[in-house]
């Protein structure tokens, strides 16, 4: 996750929306701790931009779920943000967000 954020930033991303493809993430899941720091990294990353909408597609096991849902809200505030089963329910939730913002879509792969 670490490295998606760096890329994202490099790239100067966050402002755009993502679909951000979670289904091949394997090894051990962050912990709790782990996760809000990471969720704070995200933020000192975006610093002022305003973020875009983020749809995490992942494989349906229980644990990559919750991983990806408890980021979510430690991501709620800063930006709108999702988690999916579905790449296509995931796009069609990303449309309805640009629908309104006239923005872009990133797409990237999440290494584990």
């Amino acid at each position: 996750m670490s490295h998606h954020l760096e890329a994202v930033a490099q790239a100067d991303a966050f402002g755009r929306a993502e679909l951000i493809d979670a289904r091949a993430v394997e090894g051990p899941p962050p912990s709790l701790s782990e996760l809000r720091r990471l969720a704070g990294r995200a933020r000192d990353l975006m610093g002022k931009t305003p973020p875009g909408p983020r749809a995490i597609v992942v494989n349906g096991s229980p644990v990559n779920t919750l991983v990806a849902e408890l980021f979510t809200v430690f991501m709620a505030g800063p930006m709108s943000i999702n988690v999916f089963t579905s790449e296509a329910a995931a796009r069609r939730w990303l449309r309805e967000q640009l629908s309104s913002t006239d923005g872009t879509l990133t797409e990237r792969q999440q290494a584990s």
